[in-house]
């Protein structure tokens, strides 16, 4: 028997607030649909036995009923999967304002409501028994094991039963989300254990992990994303993570020197994009923010537009973030303008905490613009 684990798609979700939002607000939402749909695909070119979604298919305050229809449209036209689905926190199941109540699912679509039950699947390699719930709230307590330990004595090994708990939850820390605790979970007599809600791909255990995000939603969610393709045989389960989204995001670093022209810059992003495209994978279809720091000679003028078409020759959308100090003698400035205006701002801005990476950096900005003005009069 084999299977799919995935999670955390959130369909619908609202790029306006991203830093890429206005750009690409639309066209994202749709590529997660997408991503979905070739997930789907894969199931069925492969003959998987299931697809198991482990919390927030959507957004709900941004779902529509037309892209869960796509979507439902999609799973029916599997011929030998079945689509195991749990509610999670961004798309719980409360009551009839729900999305989910609002489409008339396949057959092969199985959706658990918010108290733990079974849904069992034979086929000609065996029998699966996927114990799970949904949420009907924004917040969960913490995972109660005596009612799975108890259901799960109905289905054992001995009778042939392969058995899952699909949770959507937190493990290792307290909170609303409900914490799993995952020590009393890996002591059941479960084969395969499949998590949702934590967007960072992580295994725990040889059969118990999170996929992590199907397509990863902004510059937090760095590194490949994709999801957990599950093989049983002799007796146990194979685990492998799939990278499989469109689209990764990754957080770049372009160390600057006072050495360094505008022209010395620019080389040194594309080769920092090269760098990363040969040990990670980077490329044309990715996002990237490229951060600069360091000193930069205080007569290189950063163009922050210039240097944001370049990163997007390479990649498919750019962000430059310029975290680059001047290279200013400040002691020897002050030395020279002593009481002038430009003495005395170095004077105020320096009784202020220097610590602050806010302060020094208006103290260093201002003084340029400063120094400028005094060229120009």
């Amino acid at each position: 028997m084999k299977w799919i684990h995935t999670a955390d798609v959130h369909l619908g979700t609202n790029f306006a607030t991203a830093s890429f939002g206005k750009v690409l607000d639309k066209r994202r939402r749709r590529e997660i649909k997408e991503t979905l749909l070739r997930l789907v695909r894969v199931c069925e070119l492969e003959g998987y036995d299931a697809l198991l979604i482990a919390g927030d298919l959507y957004e709900e305050k941004f779902i529509t009923i037309s892209e869960l229809m796509d979507v439902n449209e999609a799973f029916a036209k599997l011929t030998k999967t079945q689509v195991f689905m749990a509610a999670g926190n961004h798309d719980p199941l409360s009551g009839s304002e729900s999305a989910y109540r609002l489409i008339e699912w396949a057959p092969n679509v199985h959706l658990f409501g918010e108290t733990l039950s079974v849904q069992t699947l034979e086929t000609k390699e065996g029998r699966l028994a996927i114990h799970s719930f949904s949420w009907t709230k924004k917040t969960h307590p913490q995972l109660e094991v005596e009612p799975l330990r108890k259901q799960l004595q109905l289905y054992p090994a001995t009778e042939g039963w392969v058995n899952i708990a699909m949770l959507h939850g937190t493990v290792g820390e307290a909170g609303s989300y409900m914490p799993i605790p995952l020590k009393e979970v890996l002591a059941l007599p479960l084969d395969y254990v499949a998590l949702g809600h934590v967007h960072k791909p992580e295994i725990f255990s040889a059969n118990c992990g999170y996929p992590g995000s199907l397509e990863p939603l902004d510059f937090k969610e760095t590194g490949a994303r994709g999801y957990i393709d599950c093989q049983w045989a002799d007796n146990r389960v194979e685990m492998r993570q799939v990278p499989f989204a469109k689209r990764r995001f990754e957080r770049l670093t372009c160390d600057v020197d006072e050495s360094m022209t505008l022209e010395g810059i620019r080389k040194a992003m594309a080769e920092k994009v090269a760098e990363a495209g040969e040990t990670m994978g980077i490329g044309k279809d990715d996002m990237v923010r490229m951060t600069f720091s360091g000193f930069i000679n205080s007569d290189t003028v950063l163009d922050l537009e210039l240097l944001k078409e370049d990163l997007e020759a390479l990649v498919f959308y750019g962000e430059i973030v310029d975290e680059t100090e001047p290279d200013l003698d400040i002691d020897a400035i002050l030395a020279e303008h002593g009481d002038s205006l430009i003495g005395r701002f170095i004077v105020r801005m320096q009784s202020l905490d220097q610590e602050d990476p806010l302060n020094r950096k208006a103290l260093k900005e201002g003084l340029q613009l400063l120094l400028k003005e005094r060229v120009h009069l």
